[in-house]
């Protein structure tokens, strides 16, 4: 009977609840499951997330602890959070918490930390130990400018520590003479700064800096330049790129470790001051520097190897010193400017000779070489036998001097040659055993060669020639487009030569013989005597004066050829001529520039009579003179066809007694006043008033 009286109870309570669950209405956010506002309270300062979908992200300066914080959470009224954020205390790590809704659905949002860097605007300069440590406790980690590090002559500063927090300047960290460390440990942690600068080329740091490191540093927007003697290594172990430029100047350096280092948006210049003991410099992930490449007054320098470097501005090693053996550039493809490598040199004390480098023997790589737009120049290297390949480059000049073990030749039969502004290509070889040029048939360079007798390959028409040394010499171009220049001994034949585009100068030379030029554009200047002048078909000289300021060259030759000036001086033709009536000048009919001057010093016994068939104009003036006292015979002078001069000049012929030749120029009113006309110590010198009454002769 008990037990029946308990079954019934139990069935009227389960029938009681079943009615009460079924008349509880369901709320209307039964479905929601969401979070909608977050915020962690610690020490009575508040962080409130921001809610991005199912990410709650707190931002807390990097300095603040968040452990033991108070959780401020606003959900869904009728959902559950699992764990309950009452519960949690350790807020520093990431964690995920479950939303579930009334209806039992389920959705996961993961609380976030971000810890935000503590800046500073503007510039920071600290210029006392007292500041460099108050600002390690201030927290700061980010400096938008600046920062300043000591002062030139304040208080000395020994210790960098309290600044290891310091992430990033975004500025230059600038490092003043007060600082008396031996390294940066403080500030070699910094992940990113806008540039470093331990002193400057016109005010040199004296801190006893030794060591430079950059530990952890990936870029460098800016300069990297550091110019104190005490530096002896410069490490950047992760550096990849450099906006700026790097420059090192120390007379301790013996060491550069950039082992990262691919890009430089600048130059990479080091400089040894004649003392530094670095003997290897290798960047081995390097491929692209923007600006120039160079190494000076490096007296220990043994190798120099970039083997990734593919491009840059120029090259610059110079007087490398005679223990240089090794420069490999395997990968290098184009060169903006100059590549220059020399030796140094040492006169020796008996003698004019001197000891250079021995031991290079060969350039490693320039075998992908497709452009130099500068100057690639090789100097004073005993051993070097080998050149690069510049067959199919293009190039603006060769600079080839005192390598006596070069090849004979040089292959330029497919390069191409670039101008510099208005200034063409030009080859400079000067004692060198390269004497055989491969080229094509019309090559608009220059040629600057002196020392030998060269020979051009299947080349009709160049720039320019310009030679120094060499005799009995014959060329088979048919155009010279700018200059012929020559110093030479013995006979000087051009058979096919129609046309210089510019001016000749011809120095030394005892024998022309140009039997098919028609025109000298520029000027003639042939400072010495000459035996024999063939230029049958020559009609016209300097038409054009030449603009000698926008000749690059000509400073090349002003130690080599000291008549440079003389042709500056403008004479359209320039001409000393020797004993002998072998000249052929019977069609030249226009002499430009400043006019004409001959020069009769020499020709004593043979010149009786003198003077050009079918000259109709000159412009400037006509001169002809002989030395002082000179027992000249000339008796003569002829020009039929003259029509038009500026002036004339005679003077020094004292058997000379006729100027009827010049009457025309009177007649046409050619010699206009007094100043025009000039003859003097002759046999006869008539006034400019006798030329204009008609009495030409005595």
């Amino acid at each position: 009977m008990k037990l029946l009286k308990y079954i019934w109870l139990v069935a009227t309570v389960a029938m009681f609840a079943a009615c009460s669950d079924k008349d509880e209405p369901k709320p209307d956010d039964a479905d929601d499951n969401f979070i909608t506002d977050f915020s962690l309270t610690k020490d009575g300062q508040t962080y409130t997330a921001e809610i991005n979908g199912e990410n709650m992200t707190v931002t807390i300066p990097y300095t603040v602890d968040l452990d033991g914080a108070t959780a401020n959470v606003r959900c869904t009224p009728s959902a559950k959070i699992l764990p309950d954020p009452a519960t949690v205390h350790d807020w520093n790590n990431e964690r995920v918490f479950r939303v579930i809704s009334y209806s039992g659905k389920s959705r996961e949002y993961t609380y976030l930390l971000n810890r935000a860097d503590i800046s500073q605007c503007g510039d920071v300069t600290l210029a006392s130990q007292s500041e460099i440590d108050a600002f390690g406790e201030s927290g700061i980690n980010v400096i938008e400018g600046n920062l300043t590090i000591g002062s030139d002559e304040g208080e000395i500063i020994t210790d960098l520590s309290p600044l290891s927090t310091i992430k990033e300047v975004k500025g230059t960290v600038i490092i003043l003479n007060s600082f008396e460390g031996n390294d940066l440990t403080g500030l070699d942690r910094m992940r990113s700064m806008g540039g470093l600068q331990i002193g400057t080329v016109e005010k040199p740091s004296s801190s006893p800096i030794e060591v430079v490191t950059i530990h952890k540093a990936t870029e460098i927007t800016g300069d990297i330049e550091i110019v104190n003697n005490n530096t002896s290594m410069v490490i950047a172990e992760k550096l990849e790129t450099v906006g700026g430029s790097i420059s090192v100047t120390s007379s301790s350096l013996q060491s550069i470790q950039l082992e990262t280092l691919s890009t430089v948006a600048g130059d990479l210049k080091i400089n040894g001051i004649n003392k530094a003991g670095i003997t290897n410099f290798m960047l081995p992930l390097l491929t692209s520097v923007v600006g120039e490449i160079s190494v000076r007054l490096c007296p220990n320098l043994t190798t120099f190897i970039f083997p990734k470097l593919q491009k840059t501005g120029s090259v610059s090693l110079e007087k490398v010193p005679f223990e240089f053996e090794t420069i490999s550039l395997p990968e290098l493809i184009e060169v903006a400017g100059d590549f220059t490598l020399t030796s140094f040199f040492a006169y020796q004390p008996i003698g004019s000779s001197y000891d250079f480098n021995t031991v290079l023997t060969k350039i490693d790589g320039l075998t992908k070489l497709t452009k130099i737009g500068g100057t690639f120049r090789l100097e004073d290297f005993a051993g070097l036998e080998m050149l690069p390949d510049f067959s199919h480059a293009a190039i603006h000049a060769i600079y080839l001097s005192r390598c006596p073990k070069l090849p004979s030749s040089i292959n330029l039969s497919a390069s191409s040659f670039l101008t510099e502004g208005n200034t063409p290509a030009y080859i400079y070889m000067n004692n060198v055993p390269t004497t055989t040029i491969l080229g094509q048939s019309e090559m608009d360079c220059d040629f600057v060669l002196f020392g030998n007798t060269y020979t051009f390959q299947n080349v009709s028409k160049i720039g320019s020639l310009v030679i120094s040394g060499g005799q009995n010499e014959t060329y088979t171009f048919s155009e010279i487009y700018r200059d012929l220049n020559i110093k030479n001994r013995g006979t000087l034949s051009f058979p096919n030569l129609t046309r210089i585009g510019r001016y000749m100068l011809v120095d030394g030379t005892t024998d022309f013989d140009f039997p098919r030029l028609k025109e000298i554009v520029g000027e003639v200047y042939v400072p010495q005597k000459t035996s024999v002048w063939k230029f049958p078909e020559l009609t016209s000289i300097c038409a054009t004066s030449t603009d000698f300021d926008k000749i690059k060259y000509i400073s090349l030759l002003e130690s080599f050829n000291n008549n440079i000036e003389g042709l500056k001086a403008g004479w359209g033709l320039y001409m000393e001529l020797g004993d002998n009536e072998k000249i052929n000048l019977d069609k030249l009919q226009y002499i430009g520039g400043n006019g004409w001057h001959c020069n009769l010093y020499y020709s004593k016994k043979s010149w009786t009579s003198f003077g050009l068939p079918t000259l109709k104009t000159v412009k400037g003036c006509l001169e002809i003179v002989s030395l002082p006292n000179a027992d000249t015979k000339l008796t003569e002078l002829t020009f039929p066809a003259l029509t038009s001069a500026d002036k004339v000049f005679i003077k020094n012929f004292k058997k000379l007694n006729d100027f009827s030749t010049f009457s025309a120029l009177f007649k046409n009113n050619s010699i206009k006043s007094i100043d025009d006309w000039t003859i003097q110590y002759c046999g006869y010198n008539p006034t400019y008033q006798d030329m204009v009454d008609g009495k030409y002769s005595k």
